[in-house]
């Protein structure tokens, strides 16, 4: 059987590294804009959380992207409403101090392929003021996807095959040298282990 030329087992290696490189790829901007947290809706209807994008960014080559929202805690009346009574945010001597576990677990989008999802809470996130009131939104939640850092580890076949290609072409000069020397011995030696290399390092690669 024909052996493939050494141009053609570089370019196998070559192939290999980039296709696990490419796992690292970022969701594409439709998959990300697609997890959107879950809303709290009250069973009577009334969405109490609203998800919007605050932001969609490029961070050290990392995509990130975060949904914010303004959770609605009282009802017209000025009354606790769905979103405390049915324990998504605790409250204490009817102050409301935050989210639950349930609220968290409740709004938590679905997982997204190579990052990860983490979840801040604000209390009062302050604008500005305005004749000594403070301008502001009150219990604001944000979700935030974080695209992994990328890998840096080299494929294991890839790696392998380098090396080997390395070796077998280290191996040119002690040839090089038995052929000046006519040490046809050792040359057949030399060139048998050389093609075992090769044998080895396209091997790793299928």
């Amino acid at each position: 059987m024909k052996r493939p030329p050494l141009s053609s087992l570089l370019s196998l290696i070559v192939f290999h590294a980039a296709a696990a490189c490419s796992v690292d790829a970022a969701p594409s901007n439709e998959e990300m804009l697609a997890a959107l947290p879950n809303p709290i809706i009250r069973p009577t209807g009334g969405d109490y959380t609203n998800w919007t994008i605050s932001e969609i960014l490029n961070f050290e080559s990392r995509a990130v992207v975060t949904y914010r929202s303004k959770v609605s805690l009282r009802d017209g009346n000025g009354h606790p409403n769905f979103v405390v009574t049915e324990g998504y945010f605790q409250a204490r001597d009817s102050t409301i101090i935050g989210p639950t576990a349930k609220f968290i677990e409740a709004t938590r989008p679905d997982d997204l392929d190579g990052g990860t999802w983490q979840f801040r809470y604000v209390a009062l996130e302050v604008h500005g003021t305005y004749i000594s009131s403070i301008v502001g939104d009150s219990h604001v939640a944000y979700w935030t996807w974080t695209q992994d850092p990328p890998s840096t580890a080299t494929p294991p076949a890839a790696t392998n095959s380098g090396a080997k290609v390395r070796m077998s072409l280290d191996l040119n000069r002690a040839v090089a040298r038995s052929l000046r020397g006519k040490e046809s011995r050792k040359v057949l030696s030399l060139l048998k282990r050389q093609q075992n290399l090769l044998d080895e390092a396209l091997a790793a690669t299928q």
